[in-house]
This record gives C-alpha cells, structure tokens and sequence, in this order.
C-alpha cells in the first residue's frame, strides 16, 4: 500500500522522501493530497524513468481503458490497479 501523506506532512518530509529516493531508488512511491487524499504521487526517478520507457503516450484520457486492461493482464504485478499509486508501486525497474 502507498503512502499518502497530508500537504503539510508532505511539505515538512520533502527534503527526507529525496534522500530516501536517491539511496533507494527502488523505494515505494509515495502519495500527497489535501487532507490525505491522493492527488499527486512522488516516486523515484529510475521508477519514473522505467513507466516513461513502457508508457510513453499515455494519454489521461485513456485511464479508464488501460485500468480496464490491467485488470484482465495475467501479470499479478499489474492486476487490480485501483489508482495511479498502485501502478506506480507495481512499475519497478526490472533488475
């Protein structure tokens, strides 16, 4: 499960979330939004990177469609996505 933290923890964490990206580029993403409801997702560069690679014209409008899609994938990392967080956590750099 993802993270989400509130503006203002998020805001007072900030500088810790980049350090613990930058030492553990495999760490999991983490969510912010008012009031804890996911609004945007921080994640680490190489995990950003990696979604670029697979995905790189998604467009928002299609979210519907592509959810609808993971859903029927037999690759368990990627079945049941509910929101940007989960295929955030599930889009790992293979290694």
């Amino acid at each position: 499960m993802v993270e989400v933290m509130g503006v203002h923890e998020f805001r007072a964490a900030v500088s810790d979330l980049l350090e613990r990206f930058r030492h553990d580029p495999d760490a999991e993403p983490v969510a912010v939004g008012a009031y804890r409801r996911e609004e945007a997702v921080l994640v680490p560069a190489a995990r950003y990177q990696a979604l670029l690679a697979i995905a790189p014209s998604i467009d928002t409008a299609d979210l519907p469609a592509i959810r609808a899609q993971l859903a029927r994938t037999p690759d368990e990392r990627l079945a049941g996505l509910r929101n940007a967080a989960d295929f955030f956590a599930a889009a790992r750099p293979a290694e």
